[in-house]
């Protein structure tokens, strides 16, 4: 591509030259000057601290977020039109820790928001002007956002916690500012030289200036602009380094970047927001000549992520990491009870720390420099289970095997990667394995909740030939000393290019103070057919800040090996070979349960997710204890109970900075249910811990009590509205379904949930022999129950729908989430079951649909993973088998046996998947897996309800080891021999109504005899065996 060509990339048509000068602009306004503090609401989250006071003219906000996470919201009222493009000013300063900061425009109808926010923002200690322009605002939530916003009902500033603590911060003035639709561009500056020689820069940006160190030129700008990147171009023999400021005035200049000059070529330097009249170039070091320079238009690069996939696009694929284009999964690499956690991609980049820079690894051979994009990629787990994940690498007689594991070996957390290269050929293989640290997370760029994907800023990077630092802290510790060295910044374009050119190799240490730098290690390699060389290297991981303290990968592979071995070894599922996918997935998941926890913390994810909901700690802490995790999910439950509310509300969430206030309503039964779940785990009722649990307990029935007594007044109950009235003695609407996020809905989910948890309140109460409390519970249980399924009905016929609603007003489908209707809620008892057969029937006429391609699906969440248990309870056997194979595609990648929170049909673009893996996810699929080989129903166990027949063929043993149920542990092997088949249940586990087995998975519609314990049993109408708690040995006679 020419030089021209590439200069005018970021050009405007010639059209708007000239015209910004003439267009009138109109002057700033007061919308208000923080002089009446009756003029601005307050609001508060629960357990949020703050007040506002007048002082000196302005309003001084004090804010404290000590009790946990929250929000504390500043609204004013007002009407008024807004154009299509402006500019709001905010005047003020602040003190107090980084937390996010959020300015919202809401409509007249306040539902709709539109917002700009900034994350762990700290705010100015002197008076400063905040410019929030159309650009930096985008629409957040509400159920009418399209249309856009052309009239404001309010505005709100808010500071929402993220490292909490106390603050106070002062307003002065919000002003508002009409703007052209467009506004002017950083085209044709004019040069200006160290003698005032000024002269016109042509449209494609082409300049001659030529500069001895310590000399300066400068472009001015008719009039100030915006601009978020620079690209110059150096002439032959050009070196040194270059110097760029900036001046709005013409007056002070402001330092925004320091390059050095690598030669003659293009650097492009990000400079995102940057406003200027004039920018200037100073040169250090040796005479340079400038052939060029063009800016980007402000809204090109709006962040460091945009830049690189803009650049990604016109390099060669593999330049930058994948997730710039396409779809990128990656794993987690932990360790049980730790709580830094390391990624892996499917790539075989890896990111040690959270939110900083990762190793990615290129083969250099004849002259071409390999990535990921040139090879064959696979990916597994150790012993195809333990959360020791490799990449695998295949290309011409080539293969690099990468190999990561997080140990506490030595005392420090660490992760030690192994590249295993090895020549397949028939001939020796000449190449070079290059390791590079550069400031691009595994965690790709669509990531956005918690924490920001893609690229991260550094100051410096060092390389020695064992060492690599990244600002001035240990990044990789190499236990062979590298044969070459190199560093790099992003303004020359992709690090590949570079090291690409042998003269960019060195053996002396470097280091690199360039935007975005990089520096990367080579290994020499000659390897004879057949031959192998390893390539170690440690890492440290989380915030520790010491050196690597021993770098033996050996050691602490067999280390984490049996340690994992240990934990995953508690329970057995007994499955054929064709079914060792389903054994996997259990045991790769309880690993990624376990290394996604931080502390007694249940987390659903490391990024994105590293925060513990009730809701999903709920289930998960319910997949732990089926599993042999007993301790793990009480000391959950335990600490989560420390963050209930004074008035019993159970905050949805909790994480580093404490409880989340905001209403999620499914939470209370939740609480309740995982808290019975712990103490009857195991088959003994653990008294101590329900009696130190049962206030806790109470408080939340009192605050359902509370929250429902909301739904009972007139207005509902004697509605004439059927919507409305449906409403009457359910939870209030929340956004606990995420379904309901851009507006709060009474659903379904939430009172599914709660009536679970007044079940088990009230099992709690007579276990606990408090007979008055276990009545009154039982009341309020009942007059709910009845609530729900009389609100069904009304919904169902003011909506005319054929199946149960997700929630009242929309009278939505949703099997997904009506699916805990049968598990865990036990609702279904509530619902005409007509009903309930024809949500799912219609849920698997979708899910059929999918499978065989006739809807061509864009996304949907594996979520859905809990419906395979559903139809197992359903009796719909193959059915479940189908569901789950197909749920089983989506696992990506296949071979580390996770799924995120989305999965997607195409893998580009690159999108939001939540987290990965996503355990929450996980502990649905080990639960529906669980579920066919045994689940609990009231007081009884169904045994083998989902075991097909064949999985019994040729004498293959199956069944499982070790499960925990309320009733004990059990354990049972199912064999077929010569058309008998041979159930036998070893002792520790009672339920007191025995167990049912369902014949026809073994005889189809014939009738074989049973017996149990020798003796013969019958067969209910149903074609269930009734066998007592005690009985070992069921006997089926398939002939």
């Amino acid at each position: 591509m020419s030089k021209i060509l590439m200069c005018g990339r970021w050009l405007l048509p010639a059209v708007f030259l000239g015209w910004f000068a003439t267009m009138a602009t109109a002057q700033p306004q007061t919308v208000d000057g923080f002089d009446r503090l009756g003029d601005w609401e307050l609001i508060l989250a629960d357990g949020v601290h703050g007040e506002l006071t007048q002082e000196d003219g302005s309003i001084r906000l004090d804010y404290d977020f000590s009790a946990g996470a929250g929000y504390i919201v500043l609204r004013k009222h007002v009407g008024m039109d807004i154009d299509r493009n402006y500019r709001f000013g905010l005047r003020y300063r602040g003190e107090g820790p980084p937390n996010t900061l959020e300015f919202k425009l809401i409509d007249p109808s306040l539902e709709n928001v539109w917002w700009s926010v900034e994350r762990d923002y700290r705010f100015p200690s002197a008076w400063a002007t905040k410019s929030i322009r159309r650009r930096h605002v985008s629409f957040a939530w509400g159920p009418d956002g399209e249309g856009g916003l052309d009239t404001l009902g309010a505005i709100e500033i808010a500071v929402t916690a993220t490292s909490g603590g106390k603050g106070r911060v002062w307003f002065d003035e919000l002003s508002y500012e009409p703007l052209p639709e467009i506004e002017p561009q950083p085209d044709e500056p004019t040069l200006i030289d160290e003698d005032g020689t000024r002269t016109p820069v042509n449209a494609h940006g082409f300049v001659e200036w030529r500069g001895e160190p310590g000399d300066s030129v400068v472009f001015e700008f008719d009039v100030p602009v915006e601009f978020s990147a620079m690209r110059v171009d150096w002439a032959s023999g050009t070196g040194g380094q270059f110097s760029v400021l900036t001046s709005v005035d013409g007056g002070r200049f402001t330092r925004v970047a320091d390059e050095r000059i690598h030669g003659d070529g293009a650097q492009v330097l990000f400079l995102p927001e940057t406003e200027a009249k004039q920018v200037r170039i100073d040169v250090q070091g040796r005479p340079a000549v400038l052939d060029s320079i063009t800016f980007a238009p402000v809204e090109r690069f709006p962040d460091a992520n945009a830049f690189f996939a803009d650049r990604a696009v016109t390099e060669r694929v593999g330049a930058y990491p994948k997730y710039f284009q396409k779809l990128t999964p990656w794993t987690v690499i932990g360790m049980p009870e730790h709580d830094a956690e390391a990624l892996m991609s499917e790539t075989g980049r890896i990111e040690p720390r959270k939110s900083g820079y990762g190793l990615e690894p290129f083969i250099m051979r004849d002259g071409q420099v390999l990535s990921w994009a040139d090879v064959s990629v696979a990916q597994s787990l150790y012993d195809n289970a333990l959360p020791i994940p490799s990449v695998h690498w295949s290309l011409d007689g080539l293969q690099l095997q990468i190999t990561a594991v997080a140990s506490d070996l030595g005392g420090a957390d660490q992760l030690h990667a192994r590249y295993r290269v090895s020549n397949t050929s028939q001939e020796t293989q000449s190449f070079s394995l290059v390791l590079a640290a550069r400031p691009f997370q595994v965690l790709p760029a669509a990531q956005f909740l918690n924490t920001v994907g893609g690229a991260v800023e550094a100051g410096s990077v060092e390389i020695a030939p064992h060492a690599i630092r990244v600002d001035d802290q240990p990044f990789l510790h190499a236990v062979a000393p590298a044969d070459d060295l190199l560093i790099h910044a992003a303004s020359r374009g992709p690090l590949t290019r570079t090291i690409a050119k042998e003269g960019a190799w060195s053996a002396a240490a470097q280091a690199e103070a360039g935007q975005f730098p990089s520096g990367a290690i080579r290994y020499r390699i000659d390897l004879q057919p057949g031959a192998s060389r390893v390539f170690d290297v440690a890492m440290p991981m989380g915030n520790a800040r010491g050196g690597v303290r021993t770098a033996n990968f050996d050691e602490a592979l067999g280390l984490e090996a049996a340690r994992w071995e240990g934990l995953l070894g508690r329970f057995e599922l007994l499955v054929p070979e064709s079914a060792n996918d389903l054994r996997d997935t259990i045991r790769a998941n309880l690993a990624y349960i376990l290394i996604n926890a931080d502390g007694p913390g249940i987390r659903p994810g490391s990024r994105s997710y590293e925060r513990s909901w009730i809701r999903d700690g709920a289930m998960t802490s319910a997949a732990l204890i089926a599993l042999g995790n007993q301790r793990e999910a009480r000391d959950f439950i335990d600490w989560y109970s420390a963050f209930q509310y004074a008035d019993g509300k159970i905050p949805c969430v909790v994480d580093a900075r404490g409880p989340d206030p905001v209403d999620e309503n499914d939470a209370p039964g939740q609480y309740i249910f995982a808290i019975r779940n712990s103490a009857e785990a195991g088959g003994a009722f653990d008294e101590e811990f329900a009696r130190a649990m049962y206030p806790s307990v109470l408080r939340t029935i009192e605050y359902i009590d509370q929250m429902r007594s909301s739904r009972l007044t007139p207005a509902y109950v004697e509605a004439t509205d059927p919507i409305t009235r449906a409403c009457a003695g359910l939870m209030p609407e929340s956004i606990s379904h995420e379904g309901y996020s851009e507006k709060p809905m009474h659903s379904y989910w939430d009172d599914f949930w709660v009536y679970r948890g007044l079940c088990d309140a009230e099992e709690i109460a007579i276990r606990l022999g408090e007979s008055a409390d276990a009545a009154r519970i039982r009341q309020l249980g009942d007059e709910f129950g009845y609530a729900i399924a009389r609100s069904i009905d009304l919904v169902t016929q003011a909506h005319d729908i054929p199946f149960v609603p997700g929630c009242v007003e929309l009278g939505d489908f949703d099997a997904t989430s009506t699916s805990i209707a049968y598990y865990p809620t036990g609702a279904a008892e509530l619902i005409d079951p007509a009903l309930l057969e024809q949500t799912f029937e219609r849920a698997w006429d979708a899910t059929q649909a999918r499978i065989d391609g006739s809807d061509r699906w864009d996304g949907m969440t594996p979520y859905e993973v809990r419906t395979v248990g559903t139809f197992v309870r359903l009796g719909w056997i193959d059915r479940a088998h189908q569901y789950m194979d197909w749920l089983m595609t989506l696992q990506d990648p296949s071979g580390w046996r996770q799924w995120g929170e989305i999965a997607y049909r195409e893998d580009a673009p690159c999108r939001f998947v939540g987290d990965m893996p996503h355990t929450w996810v996980g502990s649905g699929a080990i639960l529906s897996i669980l579920s066919l080989f045994s689940y609990e129903d009231d007081d009884q166990i169904v045994l083998a309800a989902g075991i097909p027949a064949e999985w019994l063929d040729d004498g293959q043993t199956v069944g499982i080891r070790g499960l925990v149920t309320r009733f004990g542990n059990l354990s049972y092997k199912a064999q077929r021999v010569d058309g008998t088949i041979r159930i036998n249940i070893e002792s520790g586990c009672t339920p007191p109504g025995g167990y049912r087995l369902s014949l026809s998975r073994f005889i189809g519609t014939g009738h074989g005899a049973v017996r149990v314990d020798g003796q013969p049993a019958g067969i209910d109408q149903d074609g269930f065996v009734r066998i007592s708690p005690d009985a070992r040995e069921v006997v089926i006679d398939t002939d």
